[in-house]
């Protein structure tokens, strides 16, 4: 073994160290102890590179067990997934329990979790006015609950637009609800279209939830629309809810 100045240099500072107590002999080994002949494992959340000539901390938001010997060993923690040499937070609509090299697990279909859940527990169905957006088994268009459109609503646990029904008092499909016109209405919560009123009433309301059509009076009938009660033509008169002209019958004389 040659003995260089630099090593002569190193042993004189070991003997200096030596001196100072136990915590400076267990620091002078660690940083010299390649040449010395003795190994010391690598702390938790590190591994050894170079030849186990020194330590390298594992990447962000990823842990090892002492004594680790790669890379490989640095598993991202709970929350996290691996992606391109990189820990990123479990997807939306996926968790990671505890620290693992694979990807996250999905939740089960028709359910949802935020991003970086760390538990199945973490998954939940989407609550009463929304649905569940996305595709459930996949890592690049994971899942989310969405918002029905307004005047539509949903139950608890929807996985569709479709499941988003028009309120009483609108019509549509797909939340694309339209208010009852005057004339009409619609007093249940569904997909139903809007009921006009009946033949010899009206009603000027729009988006009626319930039944507001009145009877036109007598003297008059219906228009065709029911948004308004027409009155009969000169000398002739109806009874009570005409509904066409044709109720309109002529005065005596």
């Amino acid at each position: 073994m040659v003995i260089t100045t630099t090593r002569i240099t190193q042993m004189h500072d070991i003997v200096e160290t030596l001196q100072d107590g136990p915590e400076s002999i267990k620091e002078i080994l660690w940083s010299e102890g390649s040449w010395l002949g003795e190994e010391v494992d690598c702390a938790a959340d590190s591994y050894s590179v170079d030849d186990r000539s020194r330590c390298q901390s594992c990447r962000a938001n990823s842990s090892s067990p002492a004594g680790s010997t790669s890379i490989n060993k640095c598993w991202c923690n709970a929350g996290f997934h691996i992606s391109v040499a990189t820990c990123v937070p479990s997807p939306a609509g996926t968790f990671q329990s505890e620290p693992s090299p694979f990807h996250c697990m999905p939740c089960y279909v028709g359910m949802f979790s935020p991003i970086g859940s760390v538990s199945r527990d973490s998954c939940y169905y989407c609550a009463t006015g929304s649905y569940l957006k996305g595709l459930v088994y996949t890592y690049l268009d994971n899942s989310w609950c969405q918002q029905c459109a307004e005047n539509s609503d949903s139950a608890y646990a929807s996985n569709s637009i479709d499941q988003c029904l028009c309120n009483a008092g609108w019509s549509g499909t797909n939340g694309a609800c339209i208010g009852c016109v005057a004339g009409k209405y619609k007093a249940e919560h569904g997909p139903g279209a809007c009921t006009n009123c009946a033949p010899g009433k009206f009603s000027e309301f729009v988006s009626a939830y319930t039944d507001m059509c009145v009877e036109c009076a007598a003297g008059s009938h219906s228009s065709d629309s029911n948004t308004r009660c027409l009155w009969c033509p000169a000398n002739s008169r109806s009874l009570t809810a005409g509904s066409s002209v044709d109720d309109c019958l002529c005065n005596a004389g």
